[in-house]
């Protein structure tokens, strides 16, 4: 639902210097603008990783704990409509059938245009839109846990996740709430808002992605490489030659492969609808 935020608030300290406190989450304290900046993974803070999705009810047991430390270490209380965000991460975790599938819609959605957005890739892991105000991340969320050497328990907890993320900025967020007061961000409408918004027109451009005119990964998610390398010869024979001519070609195995090809056709047209839904 929600992992990293950034937000201060207005806050009055009788102290000259800045403070920054890098515990649980950082913590930063200026005196020139009188503002307690925190910047904090949500689901890390509550579960100690960011594999867990936040639920709503999380929400108010996140405020609880940024309630307790502010207390803990100024002895003074905020009021939590004050609190305004300047970034927050929106996330998701696709749960796919297996690994490959997980690289194969990277591949996919590396090959697509958002608007007025940069596409950038890593490898077959990450596939990144940006501009100054916004990103939206795909990635092989457990390629990013190896990396940062996960427990065993964390790597099987990430196998098969495709990671979608919508980093917004000030900008942005300024678009859905215009004081981004945190109070109104951090809920289920404006969660289901953001998503919604950014994956029915990434699936508008994956639908467009087609995987008929050249050899695509999924397409050995659908059929076995030799079967595949029958049906695609038959499919150009047939083109070539028409039909008349090969079956006397095939004689009996005529039959067969053109059911091979029905059934291809069947499987790949339920791969394009195969959809990215919160």
């Amino acid at each position: 639902m929600f992992d990293t935020i950034q937000m201060s608030v207005p806050f009055e300290l009788n102290h000259d210097d800045e403070i920054v406190i890098n515990d649980d989450f950082y913590i930063r304290f200026n005196p020139l603008w009188n503002r307690l900046m925190i910047n904090v993974s949500i689901p890390k803070l509550l579960y100690g990783n960011n594999i867990q999705e936040v639920t709503e009810q999380d929400i108010d047991r996140f405020f609880n704990i940024i309630d307790s430390k502010i207390d803990e270490l100024f002895k003074t209380k905020v009021e939590r409509e004050q609190w305004q965000v300047y970034r927050l991460d929106f996330c998701k975790n696709f749960k796919m059938d297996n690994q490959k599938q997980v690289t194969q819609y990277i591949n996919s959605l590396s090959k697509i245009k958002l608007p007025r957005k940069q596409t950038i890739t890593y490898g077959q892991e990450t596939a990144s839109f940006k501009n100054k105000s916004q990103t939206v991340n795909f990635y092989d969320k457990l390629a990013e846990m190896k990396k940062n050497k996960a427990g065993n328990d964390l790597l099987e907890q990430s196998k098969g996740i495709l990671r979608f993320e919508i980093q917004c900025r000030k900008d942005t967020l300024k678009q859905y709430e215009n004081k981004r007061k945190a109070v109104d961000l951090l809920t289920q409408e404006m969660f289901e808002q953001v998503m919604s918004e950014q994956l029915e027109m990434i699936n508008i451009k994956l639908e467009q992605v087609t995987f008929d005119d050249e050899l695509n990964p999924a397409l050995f998610d659908i059929f076995s490489y030799s079967k595949l390398e029958r049906i695609y010869a038959f499919s150009h024979f047939l083109d070539m030659f028409g039909e008349t001519y090969l079956k006397t070609i095939y004689e009996k195995s005529y039959h067969n492969r053109q059911r091979d090809l029905k059934e291809y056709h069947k499987k790949l047209e339920q791969k394009r609808n195969n959809k990215l839904v919160i």
